[in-house]
């Protein structure tokens, strides 16, 4: 038995039907919460994609130009200053110039000889260490030379000869 016209269910949005007013609540209720989901989703995946353009943009405007930044040595890294100059009290000098840069320089001392130029001697065969303190002090690297022996306590030494002003001059009043 087909139903006839008039008897026809009434749907939600047909006009000429009447909702009661009970129904009428609960459906701007549902579409009250669907809209307040919707919005929080809208400001969800705009932040979202601010900060991914933050992310992509950012790199161009911020300068990274870090360029006198010195390597650090390792900190088991420990280091004797050996004076070869003729000059009197320039170890301690260094000495100290040394240590406010973070190198920890266990011992000063006397070389054998006077020397013209000054030089790393790397004793425990760290040739990375003895590059990176070469970076620190200023000297070639190409002045490095290795002496590998167990007998000494110091991984590096730094024999500092006469031309010393080239590579300790720009401070070195500071430290007296």
């Amino acid at each position: 038995m087909a139903d006839s016209p008039s008897q026809e269910q009434p749907t939600l949005f047909d006009p000429h039907t009447s909702v009661s007013t009970n129904d009428s609540l609960t459906l701007k209720r549902k579409f009250q919460w669907q809209y307040v989901a919707l919005n929080i989703l809208i400001v969800f995946f705009f932040g979202l994609l601010l900060f991914l353009l933050y992310g992509i943009v950012s790199p161009f405007f911020v300068t990274k130009e870090i360029k006198n930044v010195l390597p650090v040595l390792s900190k088991t890294v420990q280091v004797d200053i050996l004076n070869a100059s003729g000059v009197s009290g320039i170890g301690m000098k260094l000495t100290r110039q040394l240590r406010t840069r973070g190198v920890d320089v266990i011992d000063v001392g006397n070389f054998s000889t006077e020397t013209n130029e000054s030089f790393i001697i790397d004793r425990l065969g760290s040739r990375r260490d003895a590059v990176i303190f070469s970076r620190i002090v200023g000297i070639d690297s190409n002045k490095i030379i290795q002496q590998i022996s167990r007998d000494y306590l110091v991984n590096l030494s730094l024999v500092v000869g006469k031309d010393y002003q080239k590579y300790f001059t720009n401070n070195l009043k500071e430290y007296d």
